[in-house]
């Protein structure tokens, strides 16, 4: 043992012989002052503590690292070539789009209309809207009947089937009994 080492122990058995001695107040008054001086270097000791646990985490070896950026340069370029089929895919979308526009004003007279219902058996063939008999004596000469076309901004959604006062049946376009004529464009 050193000097310095007996000299340290030697003050920590004469303060901890001071403090035993004392009664119970003056004893928990020097606790209280003891540990509001410690508490600083308890707290940054704590502090450096969980900062090398993460530093620790952190730390790889060369042949991690390099096997790290492996990684990363093949999930690169997966990504570029995910891109590159996304901007090819939006490229046609945009395409179709236009395709299925509606060019300048509709020629025919348009009835809006709402769905407000669906066939929970087969509601994939057909769709009720509000319009029916009643809606074409309130509308300027539009006879409301069976067969019309139903169109949205996104082209041809299907015909009308049954047709009642106040509500229609949409026969959609998905449906085999949806039929109607159609004139194709010329391929470029």
């Amino acid at each position: 043992m050193t000097f310095k080492q007996f000299l340290l122990f030697t003050a920590f058995a004469l303060f901890l012989g001071f403090c035993l001695t004392r009664s119970s107040e003056e004893h928990l008054r020097l606790r209280a002052l003891t540990l509001q001086t410690l508490s600083p270097l308890f707290y940054a000791a704590d502090r450096l503590s969980s900062l090398s646990e993460k530093v620790d985490v952190n730390i790889q070896t060369p042949g991690s690292a390099q096997a790290a950026f492996d990684k990363l340069v093949d999930e690169n370029q997966k990504l570029s070539i995910e891109r590159e089929t996304m901007l090819l895919m939006v490229k046609e979308n945009l395409e179709l789009r236009k395709k299925l526009s509606f060019r300048g004003a509709p020629q025919f007279h348009l009835i809006g209309c709402h769905v407000i219902g669906r066939d929970p058996v087969s509601w994939w063939n057909s769709v009720y809207i509000n319009r029916g008999t009643q809606d074409h004596r309130a509308l300027e000469k539009a006879i409301y009947r069976q067969g019309l076309p139903v169109i949205s901004p996104y082209g041809v959604v299907g015909i009308t089937g049954v047709v009642s006062e106040k509500m229609s049946e949409v026969i959609l376009i998905v449906n085999e009994n949806c039929q109607f004529a159609a004139q194709l464009e010329d391929c470029r």
